[in-house]
């Protein structure tokens, strides 16, 4: 039977200085840029729905 604990082998390195500020700077750019185009999308889609409305308007306001 074993008593106590085991010890971990598993050893945690400790990341070099200054390398967390050059990920979290790309990680913001990322952010921004993830931003942008998801705006994009969304205003893309909103032009495309009023499109489709303003057809079928038009549609039937010519059947008159």
């Amino acid at each position: 039977m074993l008593r106590g604990r085991r010890r971990s082998r598993v050893r945690v390195r400790a990341r070099p200085p200054g390398v967390g500020g050059l990920f979290a700077a790309a990680a913001a750019k990322l952010r921004g840029v993830e931003i942008f185009f998801t705006s994009l999308l969304v205003i893309v889609g909103l032009v495309t729905a009023w499109f489709a409305v303003y057809v079928v308007y038009r549609l039937y306001a010519d059947q008159r």
